[in-house]
């Protein structure tokens, strides 16, 4: 007489599908982007041309790319298009303007110096 070998029962896990979800996905498709409302003020405006500089310099990525790019021509625009501010606006600010516009112009333009050096060598 031979072995008789025991079959096992082979049960197979169904997945089921979550339809909430599915139908949250399709409802959040549908609904209109809506930007948040931002106070519109000077410092929030040199904040965003920093950021916009901080970009072209490589520092941080392109939001739509995510890849850090550099552009030393449009880092330089920028910074002296805050340059350019500060001196327009001289006399105009609050204290605490004048410092964050010194501040940043400061960082920038020693971001600038360095993303120089570091692109002169390759």
């Amino acid at each position: 007489m031979g072995k008789e070998k025991k079959k096992k029962d082979v049960k197979f896990n169904i997945k089921k599908e979550d339809k909430d979800w599915k139908e949250k996905v399709a409802e959040d498709k549908k609904k209109e982007f809506k930007m948040p409302h931002l106070e519109v003020n000077f410092m929030m405006f040199i904040t965003s041309l920093s950021m916009q500089a901080m970009m072209s310099l490589g520092i941080y990525p392109n939001p739509i790319t995510k890849k850090e790019e550099k552009n030393l021509d449009a880092a330089k625009y920028t910074i002296d298009t805050i340059a350019m501010l500060q001196e327009k606006t001289k006399g105009n600010l609050t204290s605490e303007e004048s410092r964050l516009i010194d501040n940043i112009l400061y960082d920038l333009r020693m971001k600038y110096v360095e993303a120089n050096k570091e692109s002169a060598k390759t």
